[in-house]
């Protein structure tokens, strides 16, 4: 993660509370109408839930500090569940302060399901400190389950030009999940839909695993790269 893998965002579905010092994701307004859902989430065991005051001030959630290229290419997507009074839901990737440096995906189609929906954007500048921001300026409350931000150009969800560089390396042999990881590691953790796959914390190192690279994903990175693959027990 922030290595080969081309996942741009951190904590992408929300092992930390929103504001929590070790969570990236911070309130847009109010702070007091974020509150983590455990009855509700969608992958894990909670999610954040914006309450909206409907007095027209917006709410939402942000990720700072992301890093994008100008003219380059951006997709994702995002799972989300809201009442009707909430839509429509803004998605924007916002790369300076004047009101046009920002690309917005409104979402207008959601339920008290959980609904995935494609994003896209282009940069329209370069910046060291973009930001994906989540927000409504309704009323009722909406619920984030997921969020996922990478460079259109990802091979299979790994960074193209990481592969290049191993490729030039061309080790014969690679091993995965890892070392001592592999210890505190369950491996059906890493099988099925990324999105449903659960974060946990890391139990080898700090920082949480998120399971987005799982068998699957490690197996074609291996076919990707003509090399061996060396499975841990």
């Amino acid at each position: 993660y922030q290595g080969i893998w081309a996942e741009m965002l951190e904590d992408r579905k929300f092992y930390y509370a929103v504001g929590d010092k070790e969570s990236p994701w911070k309130a847009v307004g109010d702070p007091r109408n974020v509150r983590m859902n455990p009855i509700l989430p969608y992958v894990g065991v909670q999610a954040p839930e914006i309450r909206l005051t409907g007095d027209g001030i917006p709410g939402g959630i942000v990720q700072e500090n992301l890093a994008v290229v100008a003219g380059r290419e951006y997709v994702g997507r995002i799972v989300a569940a809201a009442d009707p009074g909430a839509l429509p839901l803004r998605v924007s990737l916002i790369w300076g302060p004047a009101p046009g440096d920002r690309q917005t995906v409104a979402i207008d189609s959601l339920g008290t399901d959980y609904k995935t929906v494609p994003l896209a954007f282009k940069a329209g500048a370069s910046s060291e400190n973009a930001r994906l921001e989540i927000q409504s300026g309704g009323l009722e409350a909406f619920r984030v389950g997921t969020v996922s931000l990478m460079p259109a150009d990802n091979v299979d969800g790994f960074r193209p030009e990481v592969l290049e560089v191993l490729k030039e390396l061309n080790a014969p042999v690679y091993r995965w999940p890892g070392g001592n990881f592999v210890s505190g590691y369950d491996w059906r953790d890493g099988l099925g839909d990324p999105d449903k796959r659960p974060p946990r914390k890391n139990p080898a190192w700090t920082g949480v695993e998120h399971n987005d690279v799982g068998t699957h994903e490690f197996m074609r990175f291996c076919e990707i790269l003509g090399t061996d693959p060396y499975i841990a027990v």
